[in-house]
């Protein structure tokens, strides 16, 4: 084990999206997901929560996976994010 955070796995794939200071729910099964996320969401943002949506499949835009606070990511925040996980992907 080592003492230093940064080289954890799993402190060094967290820190830098910040899930440590955030509160998750994480669903699976076979029936029922979709539903229960949205429910779920719902009632967070109804509590005055910020809520972050992620579920599969879209219907027609990649984007509608995502969600932040019931509203599909922007375009221009999806563009944003995934050229930065591209560019991390490419330097492997």
């Amino acid at each position: 084990p080592s003492s230093s955070s940064s080289s954890s796995p799993s402190s060094s794939s967290s820190a830098g999206c910040g899930l440590r200071d955030r509160s998750v729910v994480h669903v699976a099964g076979t029936k029922g997901k979709g539903s229960v996320c949205a429910m779920v969401e719902s009632m967070a943002r109804k509590s005055g929560r910020t809520t972050g949506l992620f579920t599969s499949p879209h219907l027609i835009s990649l984007r509608e996976r995502i969600r932040i606070n019931g509203e599909a990511i922007s375009e221009g925040n999806f563009t944003r994010i995934f050229e930065h996980v591209w560019s991390r992907c490419l330097s492997l």
